[in-house]
This record gives C-alpha cells, structure tokens and sequence, in this order.
C-alpha cells in the first residue's frame, strides 16, 4: 500500500519523526491506494511500536499507469530508477498471463480492449511483481536473519506466479554469485491467503498456495 518514492517517509513514521496523520499525507495514501487506512492502522501502529522495518515496496502508480497505457519503452531514464532493470522484467509464464489477461477480459465493456492493451495491461502487473520482489530480496539479502511478512493482494500471490517466483528467482541468481553452499540460512516462502481465491483453476498438480485462512 506504499509506494518506492515514499520509504523515507515511512522510516519517519517507524522512527517516531511524524505523526500517523502525516504518514497519511506525506505517502499520498488516500489517492495511491484508497482502501480504508483502518485496515492496515493496526499493522502499521504495531509496527512503530516494536520497531519493526517497514518496506514501501509498491511501483509508483504513474509508472504502471504509463506502461499500461504506452507500454515500457516509454519509461523516461528517471522513471526507470524506480523500478528493477528492464532485463529482469519476466513475462514469459504463459499461465501467469492467461490467467491475468483473463481477469482483464473480465473488466472490459464488450468490443473494448485489444491484444495490445491486453499485453499492455500485463506487463504493468508483471512490473508491480518484479518491483515488489526486488525490494522483497534486496532487503532479504542486506538482512539474511529476518522474517519478511509481505501483505500483498492474491492476484499478486496465487500459485507463485507473482511475487513468490521473484523473489525467489533473485535470491538463487544471489546465491549462486556469491558460490553460497551454506544451508544455514535456508530460503524459504510461505503464501498465506485470507480468503478462498477467486481465480479458477490453472494448474491441477500446483497448489494455489502453502495456506488459505477460511472465515
């Protein structure tokens, strides 16, 4: 729910510097995200609390709306500094984009909405993904000893496709550069979703997550 350009923002509130009000304003909150501050104030307050690192791993929303709508090549050299390098921008889970570019059909008025804008509409997804995980691993890499909580949208988590695969992908690619045969610090993921998901069935032999909290 927070936005790259903003960590600093959030250290203050962590650290105690402004108030909650001011985390409010100061991170756009109301029109970058929108959903009721009340279901995320509790997370954020304990947080401050104990002291607890909060990370702002979401892509600028001017980005994804630019790529969505132009595509990436369109990203200035300035907007390109706020996400992870274009090569590592992985579009090639064909699931993954059936099942993205299904939910797009789902929103499109009849006769709206072409290959193009659908391809478009994907790769603003892939690219909230990658900037998430990249912000996810680097944080993971500075501080091995830590556990990450990651509160994401199911979109973003269902089967691994999203964040998971990402993350997990850069903290390999890490460990093989660094020639790391220490399994002391094993990596692991677990995907938690708080609600049966919506999406249909992709993959018979995959679980859509580790585990689903049923009300």
């Amino acid at each position: 729910m927070f936005q790259r350009p903003f960590q600093q923002v959030v250290n203050q509130y962590i650290a105690g510097k402004i108030t909650e009000a001011e985390l409010i304003e100061k991170t756009e909150y109301k029109t970058r995200w929108g959903f009721d501050w009340q279901l995320y104030a509790p997370i954020l307050r304990f947080a401050k609390q104990k002291q607890i690192p909060v990370l702002a791993l979401n892509t600028p929303s001017e980005i994804t709306r630019k790529v969505s709508r132009q595509g990436i090549e369109k990203l200035t050299n300035a907007e390109k500094q706020l996400i992870p390098p274009i090569t590592e921008i992985d579009t090639n889970n064909i699931a993954y984009r059936q099942m993205v570019l299904k939910a797009f059909q789902q929103h499109q008025s009849a006769g709206h909405g072409n290959s193009s804008s659908a391809n478009k509409f994907f790769l603003a997804q892939v690219l909230w993904d990658e900037t998430m995980a990249d912000g996810i691993a680097t944080f993971i890499k500075a501080n091995p000893n830590y556990q990450v909580i990651v509160l994401a949208g199911q979109g973003h988590i269902v089967y691994g496709y999203g964040i998971p695969s990402r993350v997990e992908r850069r903290i390999q690619d890490n460990n093989n550069n660094n020639n790391n045969n220490n399994n002391n610090n094993k990596f692991i993921q677990r995907s938690v979703l708080l609600s049966i998901p919506e999406v249909t069935e992709v993959e018979k032999d995959k679980s859509i997550a580790d585990f689903i909290l049923e009300k």
